[in-house]
Parts: C-alpha cells; structure tokens; sequence
C-alpha cells in the first residue's frame, strides 16, 4: 500500500513528498505514519516487534548484537 500511494503522489524524492502535503493531506500523513512505523518509532507497530527482540537478546547475553540493533 505504501508504494501505490508513493505512485499515486508521484513522489521519486523526500522533497517531492513534502510539496504532495498541498495536494493530498490526508493521504501524506498516512504515508509518514506508516514510514515511521517501519522505522519502528515507539507509539508504532514497528516498534513492539523490535523491543521484544531486543529484550530477548539482552536476555540471552547478546549485548553487542542488541547495540547493533537498536
């Protein structure tokens, strides 16, 4: 879904994507909550998924492995 909305804008570059808030609100604020949830920022999906696998790596002593991560 993110690509057909990226092609729906017309977007190639961040840049473009900045001037799509004019045309398409709604639909840029989708597009930047969902990159950001593939980032894995805090409120998102994303991140739960990376937090409980970062916590099990500490668990089982995988410290460098959980810095490389995060």
């Amino acid at each position: 879904t993110m690509f057909l909305a990226l092609n729906y804008l017309s977007a190639k570059s961040t840049s473009t994507l900045s001037m799509a808030w004019n045309t398409n609100a709604t639909l840029t604020s989708i597009l930047l909550i969902t990159l950001m949830s593939l980032g894995g920022l805090p409120p998102l999906t994303g991140f739960l998924p990376k937090w409980v696998i970062i916590q099990e790596l500490i668990s089982n002593h995988n410290i460098l492995v959980s810095l490389i991560m995060a």
